[in-house]
């Protein structure tokens, strides 16, 4: 057996890298836009759904054995490089040097290309300017036309932005690289509990086969269909690239390797189920964005951003300094709540395109809008007011008392209008607008009949308090000037008296 080798020149790179980075890293890398783009072609190229999850087991089997391989080789060369570094080893470095440009271009440039521009895609589904299929400019025709709009520039820039991040250090990215991983595998296990515990599926489904639309005999095209699977494994090779980086190479590479590719082998299996369970192969046949559904799961991460806020406003009431910023802490524990309700739950009853349909311009739409806007943007604003204000301003002169009615009668005031009169307004007229249709729901006879008359006035105590808290917040304001003026006064008084 060769010698095992450190670094492939005289220079060692840092090996700050332990076992959950090096796991972190293979499960980005593999966790991309196939999960979520190739099961609606499989439906149609197989047509059977036990067909449809054996080949994802079985590219899950090809992956962990290419794992194990590439473990042995990890061990033996614990260089950083990957294929560069056992392509020279077994070859002589001209075909190392064309592994590591073919990499270069093809294995990583490529893929993070796909990925950035599939996110701009996801994002196109809120955002019509940023999907592919509308960018104004094209160049070429065919296979090698080249287009140019919102789509390609925000695919760019988050290219630019990661890259970026990844100059200030290994350390640094891959405490980012952890945090996302983790975020992204949170969400995924979080989307297929909750398909399964609330989704409104069917067993039966495992059982509906669907009409092919391939002619290729079903053998071969489960060997070609494989191939795609191949590519959405892609990725469980990463922590080679980073070997001299690794604490313990020995022991850290191989257990990356493993433990990352059987984990996300795991998800895709668990999100297949999922998928097949919420909906029947017939309908998700030739469906390119079955994982649109997955911006539903901006709730997650919002909810935890709340948590995080309500928790340090916890930890501040045994802080004596963090006392003055009690107000300013619940502010961003508020925009975590309504980032939740009014963004993540709201916002997600009314943007998928089957909800649009409905309630677009309905009472919906203004609840998700009252919510969303004044619940994350007006509480973030006055967070964000409160804290400058703390800095500006002595902490003798704040009115601190204002403040507590202040904060309860927006926030309370908000959710009086959002769940006495709005939502349900809305919900009245999305029923109208499932049953008679969207120009019903708009008519006279719907927004005058007595159950709506009755809403919109159950909207007045809501707005009663709402402008109850506005007007004590405006009173602390004026108070903290007032006091300001006065202690200037002061101050201007006492070296005119003393000259006298």
């Amino acid at each position: 057996m060769p010698k095992p080798s450190t670094a492939t020149g005289s220079a060692e790179l840092l090996r700050q890298l332990g076992i959950g980075s090096a796991t972190a890293l293979v499960v980005s890398n593999m966790v991309g836009t196939g999960i979520f783009t190739t099961s609606g072609f499989l439906a149609g190229q197989l047509g059977d759904p036990k067909l449809v999850l054996g080949i994802w087991v079985v590219g899950a089997a090809f992956a962990l054995a290419g794992a194990f391989c590439y473990s042995e080789l990890g061990v033996n060369f614990p260089s950083s490089g990957g294929e560069y570094v056992y392509m020279t080893r077994a070859y002589g470095p001209t075909w190392g040097f064309v592994s590591g440009w073919v990499s270069f271009f093809a294995g990583f440039s490529a893929p993070i290309a796909a990925a950035a521009l599939a996110f701009s895609d996801y994002l196109g589904h809120f955002f019509p300017v940023l999907k592919q299929e509308n960018a104004p400019y094209t160049l070429g025709s065919g296979a090698f036309a080249v287009k140019l709009g919102g789509a390609q520039i925000a695919a760019s820039l988050l290219v630019a932005v990661f890259t970026i991040l990844n100059c200030f250090g290994v350390r640094r990215a891959a405490r980012v690289q952890n945090v996302l991983t983790s975020l992204k595998v949170t969400v995924i296990i979080g989307f297929i509990v909750a398909g399964f515990l609330f989704g409104a599926g069917d067993v039966e489904h495992f059982s509906m086969p669907a009409v092919r639309s391939s002619a290729t005999p079903l053998l071969a095209q489960f060997a070609i269909s494989l191939f795609w699977i191949y590519v959405s494994y892609s990725g469980w090779n990463a922590a080679t690239y980073v070997a001299e980086e690794l604490k313990k190479p020995e022991r850290t590479l191989p257990l990356a390797l493993a433990c990352g590719t059987a984990l996300v082998a795991t998800l895709y299996v668990g999100l297949n189920l999922m998928f097949i369970y919420a909906a029947p192969l017939e309908e998700m046949k030739g469906v390119i964005a079955v994982g649109a559904v997955f911006s539903a799961l901006e709730v997650v991460p919002l909810t935890l951003i709340g948590l995080e806020a309500l928790q340090t406003w916890r930890r501040s009431r045994g802080v004596a300094w963090l006392g003055a910023y009690r107000w300013v802490i619940l502010s961003f524990v508020a925009v975590g709540f309504w980032n939740t309700v009014g963004a993540g739950l709201l916002g997600f009853a009314i943007n998928p395109p089957a909800s649009l349909y409905y309630v677009q311009g309905l009472n919906m739409t203004a609840a998700h809008g009252h919510a969303a806007l004044f619940g994350v943007y007006g509480m973030l604003g006055i967070g964000l007011m409160l804290f400058c204000l703390r800095g500006l301003f002595d902490r003798a002169l704040h009115a601190d008392a204002w403040l507590k009615p202040a904060f309860w009668g927006l926030n309370v005031g908000l959710a009086m209008m959002v769940f006495l009169s709005l939502l349900p307004a809305g919900i009245y007229q999305a029923h109208a607008s499932i049953t008679r249709g969207l120009w019903y729901a708009r008519s006279p006879e719907v927004i005058h009949s007595t159950v709506m008359e009755t809403l919109v006035w159950l909207r007045v105590p809501g707005d009663v308090v709402f402008a109850a808290g506005a007007a004590c917040l405006a009173v602390y304001a004026l108070k903290l000037l007032r006091r300001r003026a006065d202690a200037r006064a002061v101050a201007g008084a006492v070296p005119a008296s003393a000259g006298r």
